[in-house]
């Protein structure tokens, strides 16, 4: 709740109209493999929304989602410490974000949150 009032996240539905957020811890220590993915990935979703934003702060962004001023969060190469999301997963869930980490080889899951209107459209970008 935000000043008495239910959080709702965002009402966006088409994937050209999302900010989304990206989280891209140690992406100075990626092996090559995975340092390929997560750029060939930043350009691909650069390209299919309306704009990326990253904000350096994992539980920022999450509050921002769940008020609706951010559309999407995505941990970029899969190395953000749970503990820096552990409240903001909660926030994000109880205003209807959906939240699950993607299996994307070559490296660890990424977690990815959006709205159930955008979810399918945002997967198929880090599934290519």
């Amino acid at each position: 709740m935000l000043d008495g009032q239910p959080l709702h996240g965002s009402q966006v539905d088409e994937l050209s109209r999302v900010i989304v957020n990206v989280d891209t811890p140690a992406t100075h220590r990626l092996p090559p493999d995975e340092r390929a993915w997560f750029e060939r990935t930043f350009v691909e979703l650069s390209r299919r929304v309306y704009r990326v934003r990253a904000l350096g702060v994992g539980s920022l962004a999450a509050c921002w989602l769940a008020t609706g001023a951010l559309d999407a969060y995505i941990d970029l190469t899969g190395y953000v410490k749970p503990q820096d999301l552990a409240a903001g997963r909660i926030i994000m869930q109880e205003s209807g974000i959906r939240l699950e980490y993607l299996p994307t080889p070559p490296g660890p899951p990424r977690l990815v949150a959006a709205p159930p209107a955008i979810w399918d459209a945002l997967k198929g970008v880090l599934s290519r």
